[in-house]
């Protein structure tokens, strides 16, 4: 995936009312055994982080920056290889560059079909 600009992911309507354990504002996210790879990223103002590696999934990160989000990359894989989240990633502007806890991942929306 290459991603030039991803601004404003904001937590769900429902964030304060009937969905608050799930509805966090994340930028990039692989979960439950998926990969992502983005080069050339721009994430932005993500309510709560700007990426997340979630359960026995892995991202790499290359040329780019994670900017204005309270985390800059949420990593919930124990062990894992941070040097993959910042090959000429710049986080700036973050509370925490990183935090591990394991935090609630929201559902797809709908299905993603694989090509």
């Amino acid at each position: 995936m290459k991603i030039k600009r991803l601004c404003f992911a904001l937590a769900a309507a429902c964030a304060s009312t009937t969905c608050t354990a799930t509805a966090a504002g994340f930028g990039l996210v692989a979960h439950l055994g998926a990969h992502l790879r983005a080069t050339r990223l721009a994430v932005r103002r993500s309510d709560l982080a700007g990426v997340v590696v979630g359960q026995a999934a892995s991202v790499d990160l290359m040329d780019g920056e994670i900017a204005d989000s309270p985390i800059g990359a949420n990593v919930q894989v124990p062990g894992y290889d941070l040097a993959r989240l910042s090959n000429q990633v710049v986080y700036r502007d973050v509370e925490r560059a990183l935090d591990s806890t394991s935090l609630p991942v929201p559902d797809p929306i709908s299905p993603i079909a694989r090509p």
